[in-house]
């Protein structure tokens, strides 16, 4: 007697019905079945009164169409009655019920034959050895840039110099070195455009910028209008951001048009960096980052769609290998404290202005930068 045997006679000792699978002409779901009966029903039904038309054509007697009469209606409802059938089971068939009580325990089955242990065969390994993070190198750029901490008169936000000079040497009657290796994106206005206006230099106490709300052409990525967010607070404060707008107009056009979207940095952190993409007419598209005011690491922000993005974008997003575009970019950089080696300040955009007509942005200028002294 060999297993299979076994359980074959165990199985039909305690069943005593057999379940038959369907054949796999007939295996459709109960709404192939349903259209399938409606389908004949109609059919019956237009051959029972061909039928009976050409009984009546051919002057049969009234006694046998009034048979052939009561035998359609009969027949029909049993065919009827058959295709609802039919379709009502394959229907219940498909719907899963509720579990079932647990079965009686079956026979305990034939020991198998043993195993050693193999220590031959190569075996599949379900464990990997994790590996150890090294954190890279942290470079930060502009390491002869420094600040002499000893004429800090107070604690809070202090505004640099952007002075044009060599970096690594002091220039005179400043005790600091420029950050700024670019001050101004975009375009210069045309000589016949009478409506472009530069605005003056807007700052606030030395805050720096913390948001951009800016519109932008949909259709054609131009800048229209853009003004700039500072903190409210008197007192810096890491948890939470008061915005307010800086400067008494925004640049660019005064209407509120086109795709409007703002954005301001998350606490704790503001603007360091620009970039932009323009052609010769108007600029097409900016980015602006957001790094963290105490270590200088970059903040991620949140797009229109929630998405975590590295810096938060108005039109055409800038990319430094634009072939169709010109790529520009500026940034504050970290300053080095004059009395330590390894103590860096970040520091963030604080003096901005701009040049703009009735129609759009035509360039952005970052004149000074900030940094927070604890």
């Amino acid at each position: 007697m060999n297993m299979n045997s076994f359980f074959d006679n165990e199985e039909k000792s305690e069943n005593n019905f057999k379940v038959e699978k369907t054949p796999e002409f007939l295996d459709y779901s109960w709404q192939v079945y349903r259209v399938v009966s409606l389908t004949i029903i109609l059919l019956l039904i237009f051959g029972f009164k061909i039928a009976e038309t050409y009984l009546v054509k051919y002057e049969f007697s009234d006694e046998m169409i009034s048979m052939y009469k009561v035998f359609a209606f009969f027949m029909l409802i049993n065919i009827v009655v058959y295709l609802f059938l039919i379709t009502y089971n394959r229907y219940r068939s498909t719907v899963k019920g509720p579990k079932g009580p647990k079965g009686p325990r079956g026979k305990r089955g034939i020991t198998g034959e043993s195993n050693n242990c193999d220590i031959c065969t190569p075996k599949l390994a379900s464990f990997k050895k994790q590996q150890r993070y090294i954190p890279k190198k942290e470079y930060i750029r502009n390491v002869e840039t420094v600040v002499d901490v000893e004429d800090i008169g107070k604690k809070g936000w202090k505004q640099l110099n952007s002075i044009k000079t060599i970096p690594g040497k002091t220039p005179v009657g400043s005790n600091f070195i420029p950050v700024l290796d670019n001050t101004s994106i975009g375009i210069n206005c045309k000589n016949n455009d009478k409506t472009c206006t530069k605005s003056p230099k807007y700052s606030s106490k030395e805050k720096p910028i913390i948001g951009v709300a800016a519109n932008f052409n949909k259709y054609n990525n131009n800048i229209t209008s853009l003004q700039y967010f500072v903190d409210r607070n008197n007192k810096h404060s890491s948890r939470i951001y008061r915005p307010k707008l800086l400067g008494k107009r925004r640049f660019g056009n005064l209407k509120n048009k086109g795709n409007k979207m703002n954005f301001v940095c998350p606490p704790n952190s503001a603007i360091y960096k620009v970039d932009s993409v323009s052609n010769n007419d108007n600029i097409k598209g900016l980015k602006f980052y957001c790094q963290d005011i105490d270590t200088g690491k970059n903040v991620e922000l949140l797009d229109n769609n929630n998405n975590k993005v590295d810096g938060y974008s108005f039109g055409k997003v800038p990319k430094e290998d634009d072939k169709f575009f010109y790529f520009k970019s500026v940034e504050c950089n970290s300053i080095k404290d004059k009395n330590s080696n390894d103590k860096y300040y970040p520091t963030f955009f604080s003096n901005v202005s701009g040049t703009y007509n009735l129609e759009s942005v035509k360039n952005l200028s970052f004149n000074k930068c900030s940094y927070f002294s604890k």
